[in-house]
């Protein structure tokens, strides 16, 4: 039962390791956005992972210069399902990949975060998750 496992997180890293979205030049240094959000990381240049955003910190964030979000949390989970609505309001991009714990940590969705990272023209994104570590197993 480990050997799966152990095999799809090799290939998440090796998936990982692949990726060319270090070198996408992002538009706003978020290395100065100083919003508090839970388990929040800086982990390459434009790109902030963290837990579950509120609508306020989604406002607060495009004010920023945040222009994308992408959500590992399915539309069904607590606390998320807004944010689609909200964002195309505020006039970002808004994108979910909805990994189902455990199980969807699989070489499928780090294909489809790695596209999205990628479809973001290089503008600030933050991905999230409930508490950031579906998004750490998936960037790992």
């Amino acid at each position: 039962m480990r050997t799966p496992v152990l095999l799809i997180l090799a290939a998440c890293l090796v998936t990982g390791c692949c990726s060319s979205v270090e070198s996408s030049p992002a538009t706003t240094d978020v290395s100065v956005i100083q919003i508090d959000l839970r388990n929040m990381n800086k982990p390459l240049p434009g790109i902030i992972t963290a837990g579950q955003i509120t609508p306020d910190q989604l406002e607060q964030l495009v004010q920023e210069g945040c222009r994308n979000f992408i959500t590992l949390r399915q539309a069904h989970e607590g606390g998320t399902g807004w944010e689609e609505d909200q964002a195309k309001q505020l006039g970002a991009r808004f994108v979910r990949i909805p990994v189902d714990g455990g199980d969807g940590l699989d070489l499928a969705n780090t294909k489809k975060l790695d596209h999205a990272l990628k479809e973001s023209g290089g503008a600030a994104t933050v991905v999230y998750c409930g508490s950031s570590n579906r998004v750490g197993a998936l960037f790992a």
